[in-house]
């Protein structure tokens, strides 16, 4: 890990985390737009427009409130590119909850204390009372980017399209399936049931929205319903993008192919999964060897996601306090990595004067507080592996893992894998190991509390009082926030 010299400087950096995406400096939006003048009047064309949506998606009312009759709609392609490409509204998520909820930090009583949003100090402590009436980002960001995209498709379907906008158009209407694909996905990992495939049918999934019609009074979809609407938004994104993505930002095959991979290995579809991760790493399958990267580095991981070979599709989570501040990361995760060879343990962790353990590896290329939360080559191998040893293929499971440890061990130390019977252990270890603060710990959590096996129960103490969450409690999915249920026909989950 990180000497403590230096340390001021990190800090520093992490700071200016907070501000970061309220200030989108010039060079970033270069990469955003491939035509920066043009999209540019684009966007400041449909301002009013998105400035309304704003209103109309934030509003505690959002699943219920009557349409403005004065919206600027955009009207041309490029105009839905732009909003296809807007940054902010896409590539920065909300995994908050799940993340506050799972294992990998703990918080002491005063950094509890210090927390000022009622869903951080509550959600740690897996409390019944969650948000205390506030609204919670993980849910209406998501259902404002769901908004956006519904506009989109529905605009496609009404703009005069030339011959020579065809291209455009697929990418447009591509993305825009993804974006709310991915979107519905991690509503259902926060607030619909786990997945599970005999009461997939008759489970509280989430409410979709499928149209931009706000004024529909809303419902929940079963699980079952969730999951075939995901996936078969993601069918059609599939069908329209190019292979890779330019700038990393935006959707592509390979990024449909790995959110396959997530979802179907969520559900126990072991073959689809590994068929999807396996399309994906076809298209790309890059790893980045972590003996090149200087555990010196106060940022081990470059900014840029071009420049992260292992980068499929950028997210990041939005800035959280209770993850820059008030955090450790648990001393029980850091206990599972090989102190000596595992070059991970030096770059993803850095112990400050006091004794606090900070994560600084997000692919972000940030430090603490905002985390890469998107698609990436690692998380693909590891599931490609776990799908082999669970389908009963373990040698092939055993040159999945070492092809990918050899970018992850000292590169003058031999692979050692664990014996026959130990290898899906020890490839969840790695999953454990490798994805920190990637939102995936929750998810992992909730599916693998059905195998007796490989569940967990979890434990926090707060001013001497310890607060258990069991493995397949009803805590393990977040209550619907309480203006989206007092306000639709949305039935509440149980605590």
């Amino acid at each position: 890990m990180l000497s403590i010299a230096g340390q001021e400087n990190l800090t520093s950096t992490f700071r200016f985390n907070f501000s970061y995406w309220n200030n989108i400096r010039e060079n970033d939006m270069d990469i955003l737009y491939n035509h920066r003048t043009s999209n540019y009047i684009h966007m400041k064309k449909i301002a009013y427009f998105f400035a309304s949506l704003l209103l109309l998606a934030c509003n505690d009312k959002f699943l219920d409130i009557k349409s403005e009759s004065n919206l600027v709609i955009p009207n041309t392609v490029e105009d839905l590119q732009a909003m296809m490409n807007h940054h902010i509204m896409f590539n920065g998520v909300c995994t908050e909850l799940g993340t506050i909820g799972s294992d990998e930090f703990t918080v002491s009583d005063g950094g509890l204390k210090s927390l000022s949003v009622p869903w951080q100090r509550n959600g740690y402590i897996w409390a019944d009372d969650v948000y205390e009436g506030q609204p919670i980002a993980d849910w209406n960001n998501a259902y404002q980017r769901i908004l956006y995209c519904n506009i989109a498709l529905e605009r496609l379907d009404k703009i005069n399209i030339g011959k020579q906008d065809s291209e455009l158009v697929n990418r447009v209407r591509g993305n825009a399936l993804f974006y709310r694909a991915y979107s519905h996905y991690l509503l259902q990992q926060a607030f619909g049931k786990p997945y599970s495939k005999d009461s997939a049918p008759q489970d509280l999934g989430i409410s979709l929205k499928l149209e931009s019609d706000v004024t529909l009074r809303s419902k929940r979809s079963t699980v079952e319903e969730t999951y075939k609407a995901i996936l078969a938004d993601l069918h059609g994104a599939l069908e329209l993008l190019p292979l890779k993505s330019d700038n990393r930002y935006t959707a592509s095959k390979s990024a449909v192919f790995a959110l396959f991979a997530k979802i179907y290995l969520e559900m126990g579809d072991y073959q689809g999964a590994l068929q999807s991760a396996e399309k994906c790493l076809d298209i790309h399958g890059d790893l980045l060897d972590f003996n090149t990267i200087s555990p010196e580095l106060l940022i081990p991981f470059p900014r840029k996601p071009l420049e992260n070979p292992e980068i499929i599709y950028y997210a990041s989570m939005m800035p959280s306090a209770v993850l820059t501040t008030a955090y450790s990361i648990s001393e029980e995760l850091l206990e599972l990595y090989d102190k000596e060879n595992d070059l991970r343990k030096d770059i993803y962790f850095m112990t400050e004067s006091g004794g606090r353990t900070i994560f600084r590896g997000s692919y972000l290329g940030l430090g603490n507080g905002v985390y890469f939360v998107g698609l990436a080559t690692d998380e693909i191998y590891l599931i490609q592996a776990e799908c082999l040893a669970r389908l009963g293929r373990d040698s092939d499971a055993r040159a999945v893992l070492s092809d990918f440890l050899r970018n992850r061990i000292k590169s003058e130390v031999s692979i050692r894998l664990p014996e026959e019977g130990e290898l899906l252990s020890f490839i969840l270890g790695e999953r454990r190991r490798e994805l920190i603060f990637r939102g995936t710990r929750w998810t992992d959590l909730r599916r693998l509390n059905q195998e007796q096996r490989h569940n967990k129960v979890l434990k926090r103490e707060v001013e001497g009082t310890v607060y258990t969450l069991e493995p397949n409690s009803k805590k393990y999915t977040w209550p619907i926030p309480d203006a989206a249920v007092q306000f639709s026909d949305i039935v509440q989950n149980e605590r």
